[in-house]
């Protein structure tokens, strides 16, 4: 009788053993559930995506669920799916550039949701009523105009005129930059013109009829114009016109000049805070904004002598950063 007993409570705890086993195993298998809002396709927001599910798997040593919703450039689309997320039983939010960011901000806010949002790759979020006091933290963009026109003029001296392109209607910061980077251009007396961009099929038929005064064309760091740059790669090269981008992967696409930060470190810094807020039971507001700063200069030295770049020897005379692709980045001295 006793020995049966003790074998009743062996069988017990074995099975109860067994019952904790499975469920912690089970959790850490099952881990976190994250939504991530980007507005479009990009090597560049692919690159933060790709960043921030490395890294927050490897924080949490577990295998999370991640669900991405592509709004594919259409603002209507954007909001039916933050709408869903905001509306399911996500453990986190992560936004990729200014609108994903502040639409889901306005409906986490409208709706009461509890749901922490983290964002990555987007400037003057102050600007736009995000504060750190409330739930939601993220890495800020830094674009840095003055080295982008300062590598412009070391690579190209003799500059006939610039014309600025990017979509005004993706956030308000855009149309500051672009007023900043004229101001700039024309205090060293270049020639520079805006060309506002609502709807990405017009973008060749709007830029064509200023080709024959200006001789580069510089993209703001702008989601609606980089995810139709394939056409402006092809028109420069037939026009012998310079791109410049703001974004490195844009150059590693064809743009002969592109001043940026790698896209990835993005992802990374944002998986650092996610894993804060998830794992270490931090508020966002916790969390302070941080900046990603540092910049690079990138030459496409498969596409800057027919996009009338000849760099050759100036690029001999810096130090090179890192190599990909057939670019080559640096740092001016």
């Amino acid at each position: 009788m006793d020995k049966r007993f003790f074998a009743l409570i062996l069988l017990i705890l074995f099975s109860v053993g067994i019952i904790f086993v499975h469920h912690f195993f089970s959790k850490r298998v099952s881990g976190y559930s994250v939504a991530i809002i980007t507005p479009t396709t990009h090597p560049s927001l692919e690159k933060i995506e790709q960043g921030f599910i490395e890294t927050l798997d490897k924080l949490t040593s577990q295998h999370n669920t991640y669900k991405i919703y592509n709004a594919h450039g259409r603002r209507s689309l954007l909001k039916t799916q933050v709408e869903q997320v905001v509306n399911g039983s996500s453990d986190l939010i992560f936004t990729i550039a200014a609108s994903p960011t502040l639409m889901a901000h306005e409906i986490v806010r409208k709706r009461g949701c509890a749901i922490p949002q983290i964002f990555a790759a987007v400037s003057h979020p102050e600007n736009h009523a995000i504060r750190q006091d409330q739930m939601i933290t993220g890495i800020t963009e830094a674009y840095n105009p003055r080295l982008q026109i300062e590598a412009l003029r070391y690579f190209k001296p003799v500059i006939k005129g610039v014309l600025i392109v990017y979509a005004p209607h993706e956030t308000p910061e855009l149309q500051n930059d672009a007023e900043m980077v004229i101001k700039m251009l024309e205090k060293d007396a270049i020639k520079a013109r805006k060309v506002e961009i609502f709807n990405i099929v017009e973008l060749a038929q709007r830029v064509m009829p200023f080709l024959h005064e200006f001789d580069t064309i510089l993209i703001l760091i702008d989601n609606t114009i980089v995810s139709g740059i394939d056409a402006l790669i092809t028109l420069c090269k037939r026009r012998g016109i310079t791109l410049v981008a703001s974004d490195l992967d844009s150059g590693l696409k064809g743009a002969a000049l592109s001043t940026g930060v790698k896209e990835e470190l993005y992802g990374i810094k944002a998986a650092e805070q996610a894993f804060d807020v998830l794992m270490q039971k931090k508020l966002a507001s916790e969390i302070p904004f941080i900046p990603l700063d540092d910049h690079y200069v990138q030459i496409n030295k498969r596409t800057m002598k027919e996009q009338n770049l000849p760099v050759e020897e100036k690029l001999s005379l810096l130090p090179v950063v890192f190599q990909e692709k057939g670019c080559v980045c640096v740092k001016l001295s």
